[in-house]
């Protein structure tokens, strides 16, 4: 099989595949499937059918249980990201359920008489031949991920937030999740740090109980911080301590101070150079992210973790919800012009593909996708600042960090406490200027360890200053504030997306196989998804194409090749 082409549901060794319709002549051909993964267990109850590769499934009585992410660990509930399992029932009935934050991503597809669901969109456009969707590639070129409930392919999509699905009887229906009970959130922020401490602190030492070999992913900024703050003094010298070296970055020497200064070991993992045939892996990372995410960047770090993908881990991604990532001063009002601000000075120009490199059917880009994210910030909240920690939690988190997530649930356990549904809930419901300048953030720190939070985050002063009042914190935050706004106007005015963790050494072996054999890229132009003056260009070492574009453009070969 060519590099060009898909790589087949054998990249992808956990798939779950659901179909129900109502007669022998509704629905779609499931041999698709079966001819791209041989040796798919098939289950069948009612109307429905049950498609599994690389899943155990148990019973509870008639019902037959799938699990769609590693189980729970004890003190740990269907609540917590990226939680996921399927439930077939003797009558044919298929639920699947998520965490609440539908950080475990499943994808729906539906026609007048049958509907599908799975945890791959890929097996999806496979079984249904689904041409892609010119306005969802239109968003992810500008952003690097989808918005809403899209997906690259036409008919797929995901539910929304806060519901599952079922499948019987040739039809598909929304189901509302329960929230996890938790007492009413406060608006006193000393009390709120209080109860998000100890629910971060109860899951970390659970977790820790549970998988005792579990490492911790340690930076030198605030979110990794909190949870080596959330492991007990006593149980630190257990725990592993792990570091991503990123070039020009601070987190390596950082980490290792702290790791030394709490008797922690400390493993650092250099950058690995791609090997000679470098396109299967890249590819095989577009078939697990479905085509969602940065394909060579995720390849790149499968390759330099090696022998610690495996090992179960506590990440902490997500501070941004605690933190108010889209505020700005002076506090805009709500509408879809300050929509189409917040996006073309904050949204686009981190993963933003050259415009040059594109074809005519992505032509009306950013007025495509301005109207598409106009409704979903206005429509969380009335409140600017408070709509788009919504956004940021319920699209950015949800739609990029999920998807990110879930394409590595069958290589090992990955748990983030600052995703629990309680700290979300509890930290949206303060005031904004709480959570503005890492505010509250630093309440949490102090909470579970004072004394690092005096420790100097990476090129920035300790935490602890967050929590000072007066003329000079409002100078600190000035600062800080006007330091953003103008490296974002160098951005965008330099019209270059921002600086990625992949190594330029993947991308640059990328463009080398594309250039001795850019059949594929030939291909795109053919569909107009690339421009054929560009394709040319690059064919022949004349033009350029940057982290973002090259990502993109693994993308739309993964993506156009499932037909």
């Amino acid at each position: 099989m060519a590099w060009g082409e898909t790589m087949g549901m054998p990249d992808r060794p956990h798939v779950v595949v659901g179909l129900t319709q109502r007669g022998p002549d509704d629905g779609w051909d499931l041999s698709r499937l079966r001819t791209h993964r041989p040796g798919l267990e098939v289950v069948r109850r009612g109307a429905t059918t049950l498609l599994l590769a690389g899943v155990e499934p148990r019973t509870e009585g008639d019902t037959l249980v799938v699990p769609l992410s590693p189980q729970p660990w004890p003190g740990a509930g269907a609540e917590v990201p990226p939680f996921g399992q399927a439930r077939l029932d003797p009558d044919g009935t298929l639920t699947v359920t998520t965490d609440v934050l539908g950080f475990r991503q499943v994808y729906l597809a539906s026609t007048s008489g049958a509907a599908a669901v799975s945890t791959s969109a890929t097996a999806l456009a496979h079984l249904t031949r689904a041409p892609v969707d010119d306005r969802a590639l239109q968003t992810q070129s500008l952003l690097g991920w989808q918005a809403g409930e899209a997906t690259p392919w036409e008919g797929i999509c995901t539910p929304p937030h806060g519901h599952g699905v079922r499948l019987r009887d040739g039809r598909s229906e929304l189901v509302a999740l329960d929230a996890p009970p938790a007492p009413p959130p406060t608006d006193d922020p000393r009390e709120a740090a209080v109860r998000v401490a100890d629910i971060i602190r109860e899951q970390v030492d659970a977790f820790l109980t549970a998988e005792p070999g579990a490492a911790l992913q340690l930076t030198g900024g605030h979110d990794s911080r909190i949870l080596l703050a959330a492991v007990p003094p006593s149980r630190r010298p257990e725990v592993t301590a792990l570091t991503i070296a990123v070039p020009g970055s601070q987190d390596a020497p950082m980490a290792a101070s702290l790791a030394a200064a709490h008797g922690m070991r400390h493993v650092v993992l250099e950058p690995q150079p791609p090997g000679p045939d470098v396109m299967p892996e890249v590819m095989s990372a577009a078939h697990r992210l479905d085509a969602m995410a940065d394909p060579v960047s995720v390849a790149s770090l499968h390759a330099t973790e090696g022998e610690w993908a495996s090992r179960p881990r506590l990440v902490g991604l997500g501070g941004e919800t605690m933190r108010g990532f889209y505020y700005a001063e002076p506090v805009p009002r709500p509408g879809p012009r300050t929509v189409a601000r917040l996006a073309r000075w904050r949204l686009f120009p981190n993963e933003s593909v050259a415009p040059e490199v594109l074809g005519p059917r992505l032509d009306g880009r950013e007025e495509s996708t301005i109207a598409r994210l106009t409704p979903l910030v206005l429509d969380e909240d009335p409140g600017w600042r408070q709509a788009t920690d919504l956004f940021y939690l319920h699209q950015r988190m949800r739609r990029w960090a999920g998807v990110l997530g879930s394409a590595t649930l069958d290589r090992r356990l990955v748990v983030n406490p600052m995703m629990h549904p309680a700290v979300a809930e509890q930290a949206l419901a303060l005031p904004p200027r709480e959570r503005a300048s890492s505010t509250f953030l630093t309440r949490v720190l102090v909470e579970l360890d004072r004394d690092l939070a005096l420790v100097p985050l990476d090129g920035r002063p300790p935490p602890i200053v967050n929590l000072r009042t007066g003329p000079a914190r409002q100078v600190q935050r000035s600062r800080l504030l006007a330091g953003r706004v103008a490296r974002k106007a160098r951005q965008r005015l330099a019209g270059r997306s921002a600086p990625s963790a992949v190594s330029r050494t993947w991308a640059a072996a990328v463009h080398e196989a594309w250039r001795a054999d850019p059949s594929g890229l030939h291909r795109l132009a053919d569909e107009d998804l690339l421009a054929r003056g560009w394709v040319t260009g690059f064919a022949h070492g004349g033009a350029s194409l940057d982290d973002a574009g090259t990502a993109f453009v693994v993308n739309l070969l993964h993506a156009t090749s499932t037909r």
